[in-house]
């Protein structure tokens, strides 16, 4: 009796655990760092690049950058993980690029350019993710990309939504509600790439004339 009653009590708790974390993944807060802009060029991906954006009033650091293809949960320079991340200002965002020699936009702050090499060997499909310092899960951002079918072993966990690879040089930018809302899907629609130059406003105007 006592063992069964042990064994229901750990599935119970079991059950909690995974509805707790789900949604947490599936559709997360804005409490931390999130991609907002993505070019992933199949045919080139030396040109590829990721915008990563701060939607706070606070200056938050981007403690980890990781996808699906590569085993280690941080890819990013050696350099930044020794100094325990990169801090990104409130409405500021940096780009992480496969090589800032084939990098084919300008910026106007060259120091918001990071070359993250590995980037390249995305495959058919897969994940990215990042996590903010200090906001434990609610700092989780992730979103999937590439072939759906590459894909759909995931999409139980993280939506249906998929990032597609890029084509005509056009990039796909993160489409975000106008407000304070708890939580938002990674959605995004295809647009003209504005690598370093993200603004919330900007995104949601652009959405009404869509």
């Amino acid at each position: 009796m006592i063992n069964k009653m042990k064994s229901r009590t750990f599935l119970l708790i079991s059950i909690v655990v995974l509805f707790m974390t789900i949604p947490l993944t599936a559709q997360l807060k804005r409490d931390g760092l999130i991609f907002s802009e993505v070019y992933l060029d199949e045919n080139e991906p030396d040109k590829s690049w990721l915008e990563i954006y701060n939607p706070t009033s606070k200056p938050l650091i981007l403690e980890k950058f990781r996808f699906f293809q590569v085993l280690s949960t941080n890819i990013l320079p050696e350099e930044i993980q020794e100094k325990g991340g990169i801090e990104i200002p409130p409405n500021e965002c940096i780009v992480l690029c496969a090589n800032v020699a084939g990098f084919d936009f300008s910026m106007h702050e060259k120091s918001k350019l990071i070359q993250v090499s590995t980037i390249t060997h995305f495959d058919k499909g897969g994940f990215f993710s990042l996590r903010t310092k200090g906001l434990g899960e609610d700092g989780v951002d992730i979103f999937l990309y590439g072939d759906p079918e590459e894909t759909s072993k995931l999409k139980k966990k993280l939506g249906d939504f998929v990032v597609p690879f890029s084509k005509n040089s056009k990039s796909y930018s993160r489409k975000m509600t106008k407000g304070t809302a708890e939580k938002f899907k990674s959605e995004f629609y295809l647009t003209e790439p504005s690598p370093g130059k993200h603004s919330e406003e900007e995104n949601f105007k652009s959405m009404e004339r869509r």
